[in-house]
């Protein structure tokens, strides 16, 4: 949540991590968690159709929440760091959709929009 109470898109992606987690790994109890179960919450994303890019940042948010649980003596140390021995998925391999590549706006159109600005907006823009 943000300082003024709303969701944030980061707890709405922390929230799809942990229900992916409870979805696959219900029985399983946080202590007990390893490498294998995370191999499988993310075959369950690719399943998903997820990309694997949004794979990649839910894993590294999986572990964080595990390094969490572990830091407030929910889980032993271990886990957090057995997880991180789990290698990320290469381009190609997976079998998850990759993303298409970001291009720079074309700069015609950016000075199309600097009359729509804010003054302050207009010159971060002419910075970047």
């Amino acid at each position: 949540m943000g300082s003024d109470g709303r969701q944030t898109a980061e707890f709405g992606h922390l929230k799809k991590a942990a229900q992916m987690l409870l979805d696959t790994c219900h029985a399983i109890p946080a202590a007990d968690f390893g490498t294998k179960m995370l191999k499988e919450v993310r075959a369950r994303m690719i399943e998903m159709g997820w990309s694997r890019s949004y794979i990649k940042h839910q894993i590294q948010r999986t572990r964080r929440m595990f390094r969490w649980a572990a830091l407030e003596e929910m889980v032993p140390p271990s886990v957090p760091y057995a997880l991180k021995m789990l290698p990320g998925l290469r381009p190609g391999e997976s079998g998850a959709p990759e993303t298409a590549k970001r291009r720079a706006a074309d700069p015609a159109d950016v000075e199309a929009t600097m009359p729509f600005l804010r003054p302050q907006v207009a010159a971060m823009v002419r910075l970047q």
